[in-house]
């Protein structure tokens, strides 16, 4: 009997710790909320959206433009009407609206989206302020990867021109400086996939000469925090360390008080850089200049 009962003590000992190692394990491979969620899809300029689905919108939308299909007639200005119309909607019917109404929409491009997202910005169409942060994956900023047409070459320096214009701080005749020029209020993140994107070098997708520093940077996915990986230019879509980065990125950006994205460009910028930036440095050449500086000296 005695026996009998050790053996029962072990085998209950044995299930024990299987449980513990599968919860554990569990906690490990299942995925990780990012506070998101798909309740729109925007098409050839038509509305896809489930009726039960319109009056949980709230939040801050955040609009993906793919690389193929993209267009900078993308619904910007649509998507803030769809939520006027959902929190209008809940309004009617007595609904608590717990959230304010977004004022912007985050846009987030992948290849030739991230700079139809630009395109979309300086577009004459586009309400004032509608956009005011840009995320982009793999996008070529300054100039079309492959040139087939030279009119895209031409396209894409009208739009850098026009972007390096909104930046320019002119001043009055008083000699007082003028703060409100069109795009102070925009920042831009650019994320290249380093070395293994053969597509999109890095090169082309830095936004150096186009996005001053106080307003954005570039920055390679082999230098982010939790990354540290060269990706090809589908796979940066994909890769669950950056998706999972970008997300809680997104995340951060939310003023806790207002439930709206912080508004001034510098605590937006370094919450980016905070969240992205890592302690590695992005390549090597500071070795190269130390070993020179140390067999020089």
């Amino acid at each position: 009997m005695q026996g009998f009962r050790a053996k029962c003590r072990v085998r209950s000992l044995i299930v024990l710790c299987i449980w513990i190692t599968l919860a554990a394990l569990y906690g490990l491979l299942k995925p990780v909320s990012n506070g998101m969620g798909c309740f729109c899809t925007m098409k050839g300029g038509r509305r896809l959206i489930l009726v039960e689905h319109l009056k949980k919108l709230s939040g801050v939308p955040v609009l993906f433009i793919p690389g193929n299909g993209g267009s900078y007639k993308q619904p910007v200005n649509e998507i803030l009407d769809l939520y006027k119309e959902s929190y209008d909607s809940r309004q009617n019917e007595g609904a608590a609206n717990s959230r304010p109404l977004p004022k912007s929409v985050i846009l987030v491009g992948h290849s030739m989206g991230g700079f139809v997202a630009r395109a979309a910005i300086v577009h004459l169409h586009l309400r004032k302020s509608a956009v005011e942060t840009v995320l982009t994956l793999s996008s070529p900023h300054q100039s079309p990867p492959v040139a087939l047409q030279p009119s895209l070459g031409h396209y894409f320096a009208h739009v850098n021109q026009e972007w390096r214009k909104g930046y320019e701080v002119q001043s009055s005749h008083t000699r007082n400086y003028i703060s409100d020029n069109s795009l102070s209020r925009i920042v831009v993140i650019s994320i290249s996939g380093g070395f293994n994107d053969y597509q999109v070098r890095s090169k082309l997708g830095s936004v150096d000469g186009i996005v001053p520093p106080t307003h954005g940077f570039t920055i390679s996915s082999t230098g982010m925090k939790n990354v540290w990986l060269s990706m090809e230019h589908q796979v940066i879509l994909w890769c669950n360390q950056l998706v999972v980065r970008v997300s809680h990125t997104l995340l951060s950006l939310i003023d806790p008080k207002t439930n709206q994205p912080f508004s001034s460009t510098q605590r937006r910028v370094a919450i980016f850089a905070k969240m992205l930036r890592s302690g590695i440095p992005q390549s090597f050449n500071w070795m190269r200049s130390h070993n020179t500086c140390f067999l020089s000296g």
